[in-house]
């Protein structure tokens, strides 16, 4: 703390994030328009039908908790990134040996927890990759043996997703349904009996639950349940997501600085740009999501990868369980391609968990290699931590 105090919130996200953490630790999920709302309009915040933070409630949830519980909110983001490295070395368990699994989460702590945007702003991202990581993990747990517990935690997982990265999260699910159905649907009609009793029910179950309680939360924030704040704040600023819709200059603001903000040179830049240079836009908007969750340590596991298959001919390929991680990351690096804006971070979170799962599969790989009789690869995989 003497080095990295608590943090200012700088960007307006994290004022909007903090809105809501203070508006639930008030008991509330929303809170009156103010009779001269107009004076007091800013990004990201909806004025009416009630004044109130356009995101979803789950970082403001834990945001809620550290200020309620500890007396302030950034407390709330130490809880949650110290559950998401807990998170990830749970799911990795599932799919490596436990002592991988131990190194995986290691990684994450040294690479997420410490010193990046995630453990030292209120932006976010922690919360939706404790979600992707009980999601994976209860996968294959449920695979194995089919228990109650395990269909629960994917339940919860799925509630923590749709309440922090919704839209990420469709596409992440997708392939993670798909496995489930053809498990399922693969197996005699006792063990699929067996399974709508400890799967299908309880995940069932979970999810009604969130959906009832996420309509509630809509309708006291839009008075709609099936109306987000987010499309009020898209209705309302005319927001602009994809390449394919059109840019309406003729937009109404009430202040200068609004105007700027959604319809300015930045925006105005970044629409065309997507639309006239599709490839290179789609070229650069990895980039974020690689320097954040592998930098250059990170991504030496993949060279080594690579070049072992190359050298080697390893008779077995890609395992399985790789290629359907690389199946959970492509999948929702399509989602990600498809808005103009070039996503940061945690805009991936849900994929954190499955991103250190293929960066320890590579280390494994990677300890195979020897060079001239010595023991090359392992030298490499201690010096990665390192």
């Amino acid at each position: 703390m003497p080095v990295l105090p608590i943090p200012q919130p700088g960007i307006h996200d994290e004022f909007s994030h903090l809105l809501l953490a203070d508006t639930i630790a008030h008991g509330r999920v929303a809170n009156n328009t103010h009779p001269m709302w107009i004076h007091f309009e800013t990004f990201h915040v909806n004025q009416q039908p009630t004044y109130a933070s356009m995101y979803y409630p789950g970082q403001g949830s834990v945001l809620a908790l550290g200020q309620v519980v500890f007396g302030h909110p950034f407390w709330g983001v130490w809880l949650s990134v110290g559950a998401m490295c807990a998170a990830i070395c749970w799911m990795l368990q599932a799919w490596v040996p436990s002592g991988w699994a131990l190194l995986g989460g290691l990684l994450a702590v040294m690479r997420l927890a410490t010193f990046s945007y995630w453990a030292n702003t209120y932006y976010g991202g922690a919360v939706a990759a404790i979600g992707g990581a009980l999601v994976l993990g209860a996968l294959l747990r449920i695979k194995r043996r089919a228990h109650v517990g395990d269909a629960l935690l994917m339940g919860l997982g799925l509630a923590i997703l749709a309440n922090t990265r919704p839209y990420e999260s469709l596409f992440f699910c997708t392939p993670v349904a798909l496995v489930l159905f053809r498990w399922m649907f693969g197996r005699d009609a006792r063990a699929l009996q067996l399974s709508i009793r400890r799967v299908v029910i309880p995940l069932a179950l979970v999810l009604c639950v969130t959906l009832l309680g996420m309509g509630y939360y809509f309708w006291r924030v839009t008075g709609s349940p099936f109306r987000l704040p987010y499309q009020v704040n898209m209705t309302t600023y005319h927001m602009l997501y994809f390449p394919w819709q059109e840019l309406k200059p003729d937009v109404e603001f009430h202040h200068p600085m609004l105007r700027e903000y959604y319809r300015g040179a930045p925006l105005a830049g970044t629409y065309h740009h997507a639309r006239l240079h599709p490839l290179l836009w789609l070229s650069l908007k990895p980039l974020p999501q690689i320097i954040f969750f592998l930098g250059p340590a990170l991504m030496l596991p993949f060279f080594a990868w690579i070049a072992i298959r190359q050298r080697r001919r390893l008779a077995r390929g890609i395992s399985r369980k790789a290629q359907f991680l690389l199946a959970v990351c492509g999948v929702t690096a399509i989602g990600l391609a498809l808005p103009i804006c070039i996503p940061p971070a945690h805009y991936a979170a849900p994929l954190t968990a499955a991103i250190y799962a293929l960066v320890v599969q590579a280390m494994r790989y990677m300890r195979l290699w020897h060079y001239k009789g010595q023991p090359s690869g392992l030298f490499l995989v201690r010096a990665v931590p390192v």
